[in-house]
């Protein structure tokens, strides 16, 4: 989702979408296939990263501002607080570029400075730096997850997982760190503080589980067992469940900037839920949709 709330993309097939939230409109399509898709603060641009590389495009102008000389890219955001561009390949590992736009839109990015070097494995994650925090994670194998200063990148401290790290989330207050483990049914939460400390909350058991930390910073959504919790991080006790009446399995789900609005896959559409009530506002018809 956009940092306004007003646009979101989704991946699917050999595209890349942008969609107006309001109207359910496409408003540009990208080519190439796609693991990770950012928009930049200011919502004029977005980055995607995939097998082919890393692209930034400007969305009204539908140009390619910038690619990555690398293929095989497993991430690509921009840093919320300040103009910088992380991306994690697997020839170059994870890098950290800055950059200006110029007068005639160009985008102009200065030298890439490590952070990581390449991992012998298919899991490559990284959580980015929500608006308020100053810190990114990325793992440094199938079980240590780095803290890095988002600007300086400096390194933090580290945490051990007990199972291999298959999706991060950071709170957008830094305090939290969630992560998702493949094939162990299993979501692990720390509190960063106080990171010899692990909890764990129940996945589904073909290890395929979806979770968002609200925009609050307080609550963390999760689709398992076949129905919606928002569960209380500092007590992981649970705040709301509802039944996930539609949906057969773990979909991908993104939460609204405003923290109103959650949009989750449904077949060929994107839902979009109230997420006090979980009841439905509107249904986006949307082919061959992946991710949100």
């Amino acid at each position: 989702l956009g940092a306004d709330g007003g646009q979101f993309a989704t991946r699917g097939g050999p595209d890349v979408m942008i969609w107006d939230l309001e109207t359910g409109a496409e408003v540009r399509s990208f080519r190439g296939s796609a693991w990770v898709v950012d928009f930049d603060p200011d919502g004029r641009m977005v980055a995607v990263a995939g097998e082919g590389g890393v692209q930034v495009w400007d969305i009204e102008e539908h140009r390619r501002l910038w690619s990555s000389k690398h293929r095989g890219c497993f991430s690509a955001y921009f840093d919320p607080r300040a103009s910088g561009l992380y991306t994690d390949c697997s020839e170059t590992g994870l890098q950290r570029r800055d950059f200006t736009r110029a007068a005639t839109g160009d985008l102009e990015l200065g030298p890439p400075r490590p952070l990581r070097p390449p991992i012998e494995d298919e899991y490559q994650v990284l959580a980015w730096p929500p608006a308020a925090s100053a810190s990114l994670v990325a793992n440094l194998d199938t079980h240590e997850l780095q803290f890095f200063d988002a600007v300086t990148l400096a390194p933090g401290p580290r945490i051990r997982s007990p199972r291999t790290v298959r999706d991060l989330a950071l709170s957008p207050d830094g305090r939290w760190l969630v992560s998702g483990s493949y094939r162990h049914a299993k979501i692990y939460v720390w509190e960063v503080d106080h990171p010899a400390v692990v909890r764990s909350l129940p996945g589904n058991d073909d290890g395929l589980t979806h979770f968002a930390v609200t925009p609050d910073s307080k609550s963390l959504l999760t689709d398992v067992g076949g129905k919606y919790t928002l569960w209380d991080l500092k007590t992981l006790e649970p705040r709301v469940e509802v039944a996930n009446e539609h949906y057969r399995s773990s979909t991908p789900l993104a939460i609204s900037p405003d923290g109103r609005t959650i949009a989750v896959r449904h077949g060929e559409s994107v839902d979009l839920l109230d997420a006090t009530s979980f009841s439905l506002l509107a249904a986006l018809p949307m082919p061959q949709i992946n991710e949100i």
